[in-house]
Formats: C-alpha cells, structure tokens, sequence
C-alpha cells in the first residue's frame, strides 16, 4: 500500500480480522439467543416479509398489511401490488390422479359384475310385464339388455341379474289383482 491505497487483499484482510475478533456463538453465554433474535425478528405492518403471492404465481417480497396479534394476516405485493392473505408457501398442487380401479372386493357392484354369466343352453325370453318368469330363466330386457332371474317374490315381483346391477321388476300382471 503506497501513500494510503486500499487494496482488495487488504479490505478483505482486515474484514478477516473484524470476524475472528468476534466471540463464537458457544463460547459466550447468551450469544446464542442474540444471534437467534437477530436471525428471526417477529413481523411488523410495514415490514417487508417473503410470501407467496397468488397473482404472480411465485414467493416474492411483500409488505405487511394487517395483523393479528403475533399472526400475519394480510400482505401486498411488492410486484404487483395486490393485497391478500398472508401464504408463507405455495400451495401444494395435487399430483395427478390416475382412475382408480376396483379391486373384486372392493364394492358390491364390482361384485355383482365379476359374477354375472347367462346360461347359454336357456332360451332368450323378452321382457314384457304381461308374462310371468321364474328363477333361472333368461330374459333381454329393452333398457337394461340380458339378465337371468335369480328370485321371484310372489305375487308379481322378480330379481334379475343385468350387467349393471340386480334389478327389482315387475311380472305377472295380467293375473295380478289389488
């Protein structure tokens, strides 16, 4: 150093030696309570905090706008200058779904479906209130298509087994009297 020249060799010595000079954090007592406060300071309105923000789709810097007690309630942007509450993270988007598929014993249409089979050596009855059914037959409904009548319930109720589901039906109505 000629006639008072400061070098960056020499700032950052002496910088180096500012530091070193200083007690360590565990070798003073409560040293370690002053550098947790000076790391963490609680917020104030008007204070700038990182937040992030709905509207620019990122965490930026925001000034508080409202409080509650110890509690940030209410931020403006820095950016773009909206106000809203206070969301210290980005909220975590939902990862995507694949469609879940039923296991066999996972509900009772699931079931009904697995086990559902038309006997091929019966013939193919159409469905019609008029005629009567009994158990075992098979019948090809106009909405619901082949089923096969597990139960009949006197007088005129059946039980059909369909792709979709068991189904209640009406028969025998022609000889059904109130």
């Amino acid at each position: 150093m000629e006639n008072g020249e400061l070098t960056n060799s020499s700032i950052l010595h002496s910088q180096f030696s500012i530091l070193h000079s200083l007690p360590l954090a565990g070798s003073c007592p409560g040293a370690n309570a002053i550098v947790s406060a000076m790391l963490y300071r609680k917020p104030r309105v008007g204070q700038e905090i990182n937040a992030y923000c709905g509207k620019c789709k990122t965490e930026r810097t925001h000034i508080v706008a409202a409080m509650d007690a110890e509690i940030v309630r209410k931020v403006t942007c820095s950016m773009c200058k909206g106000t809203h509450n206070y969301k210290e993270q980005a909220p975590v988007k939902p990862t995507e779904r694949t469609p879940r598929t039923r296991s066999a014993t996972g509900s009772r249409q699931s079931k009904q479906t697995n086990t559902f089979a038309i006997d091929p050596k019966r013939p193919v009855k159409s469905y019609d209130m008029q005629n009567n059914f009994a158990a075992g037959d098979v019948i090809n409904h106009p909405k619901f298509g082949l089923g096969s009548v597990e139960v009949s319930f006197p007088p005129n109720k059946i039980e059909v087994r369909f792709q979709e589901g068991k189904k209640l039906l009406l028969h025998n109505m022609k000889n059904f009297r109130p």
